[in-house]
């Protein structure tokens, strides 16, 4: 029974040695079958459990490279110097009072008023009926006559005015807000294709199985 052991067991590493001849030979390790669960065990090669790279790409994307942003822009108010008046003294009004005018005159006064009177005369020895005009009798007296009546006279007195310097203003401030967009750039960036993964893999010239 032994010797049946140690002839079943050389004939497994003249086979492991067979394959391994060809492998080396004919590149096998390129070629071999990749199992990525356990090998089947009508398989009489040796496996070894492995893990595969990670796989990425390369690949265009758009990032931002600035945010966008906004900044308030501010104008200010403008002034110029101008003269305007100033009232030093206001304007004023003085009433000057005339009093009356008076005169004295020379008026003619009626003292009796014209009349028409029938006088008897004797003429002749025979008695007559004459009428007879008497004209008014007038005398001249002295009186104070008015003139000219009492006045009132307004006198303006303009005001007093000065020119000083003045500060004003001819343009009001303002404000306004300025905003730039974001700003966008083209970059190459490496993505994760898929993980790596456990595989089984023929093992060339490692120890036997």
């Amino acid at each position: 029974m032994f010797t049946r052991s140690l002839a079943s067991i050389g004939a497994a590493l003249a086979f492991v040695a067979a394959s391994s001849a060809g492998a080396l030979a004919g590149g096998y390790h390129h070629t071999a079958k990749v199992y990525h669960h356990a090998p089947p065990a009508a398989s009489r090669a040796c496996y070894k459990k492995v893990r595969t790279p990670d796989v990425y790409k390369t690949v265009r994307v758009k990032v931002m490279v600035q945010p966008s942003s906004c900044h308030t822009v501010r104008d200010p108010a403008r002034y110029s110097w101008t003269q305007r008046p100033v009232v030093i003294k206001p304007e004023r009004v003085i009433h000057h009072q005339t009093p009356a005018v008076y005169r004295t005159v020379a008026v003619n006064q009626m003292v009796q008023p014209a009349q028409t009177v029938w006088k008897h005369k004797r003429w002749h020895g025979s008695t007559y009926m004459c009428r007879e005009n008497r004209p008014a009798v007038y005398r001249t007296a002295r009186s104070r006559v008015m003139v000219a009546p009492p006045a009132v006279r307004a006198q303006v007195i303009p005001a007093r005015v000065r020119m000083v310097d003045q500060r004003v203003m001819v343009h009001p401030g303002s404000s306004r807000q300025i905003c730039q967009p974001p700003v966008y750039q083209w970059v190459d960036q490496r993505v994760l294709v898929h993980h790596g993964k456990d595989v089984w893999q023929p093992v060339v010239g490692g120890p036997p199985c």
